[in-house]
């Protein structure tokens, strides 16, 4: 599967000695990968997300594995797509 871009934040984990504390979560979709459902697993409408947001839908997750990479200055980092 190759994503559609979406947004990606960063993180800092103190504890994270090997990835020099930074993590990159890359937020994407793909068509292949369920809609937001409800409590009922019925996929909710673009109307209902506008309204009533995220609260009480299930989003399905697909996490790759954490990888090593370089932040903009060079450091040591990890991502996560």
């Amino acid at each position: 599967l190759v994503p559609e871009a979406g947004f990606c934040f960063k993180g800092q984990r103190d504890r994270w000695i090997e990835a020099g504390g930074k993590v990159f979560v890359n937020v994407c979709s793909h068509p292949r990968i369920d809609p937001v459902c409800g409590g009922n697993l019925e996929a909710v409408s673009q109307e209902h997300l506008e309204t009533w947001g995220l609260g009480n839908c299930r989003v399905p997750l697909l996490v790759g594995p954490a990888r090593a990479m370089a932040d903009s200055d060079g450091f040591d980092a990890t991502a996560v797509d």
